[in-house]
């Protein structure tokens, strides 16, 4: 194992590159705030990481350990969107949770992310069409704010379907 000095070393490497390994250089960390809290907050500034970052980079690490995930792919999309879906990934999601974020900004992955994971006191209502009806809905939807994804269906079309009456309302 590393010495506590070539850990620092290597975090303050790491946190400087370009291409920065998340998954890497959150496991360094975790390492460092296990072995001296102290020195994590030195590195911390040190590097100029933040506060903030270090720990959601900290957090992803824990969350995708052990995943069979291309750490350039995690690098880049960033440790922000990382950040948003790390505390809901596992192994059978990993990968679509992913491809979600690849194909959103933040503030988009934020609300899809909420959408996919509801409020505890959410109401839920289950609709039934044909598939020719179906298209008809999801095309609608689609108009309003939803997402079509092909693993995780339609997303955001709570918001969509009451901006499509909100709409149709205000005729």
């Amino acid at each position: 194992m590393p010495s506590i000095a070539e850990l620092y070393n290597d975090a303050l490497a790491l946190s400087t590159e370009a291409d920065m390994d998340v998954l890497k250089l959150g496991g360094v960390l975790l390492k460092i705030l296990e072995h001296d809290p102290y020195l994590l907050e030195k590195l911390i500034d040190e590097a100029g990481l933040g506060t903030r970052k270090a720990y959601f980079i900290i957090s992803i690490a824990v969350s995708f350990h052990g995943f069979e995930v291309e750490p350039k792919r995690l690098s880049k999309l960033g440790w922000g969107k990382l950040s948003i879906i790390a505390p809901h990934v596992h192994k059978d999601n990993a990968e679509e949770l992913i491809e979600l974020a690849e194909g959103a900004t933040m503030p988009r992955l934020r609300v899809l992310m909420s959408r996919i994971y509801p409020p505890k006191n959410s109401v839920f209502m289950l609709m039934g069409f044909s598939r020719q009806d179906f298209e008809v809905v999801a095309n609608a939807l689609v108009k309003f704010g939803a997402v079509r994804n092909r693993r995780l269906g339609i997303l955001n079309k709570e918001e969509a379907l009451l901006n499509l009456i909100r709409k149709s309302a205000a005729k």
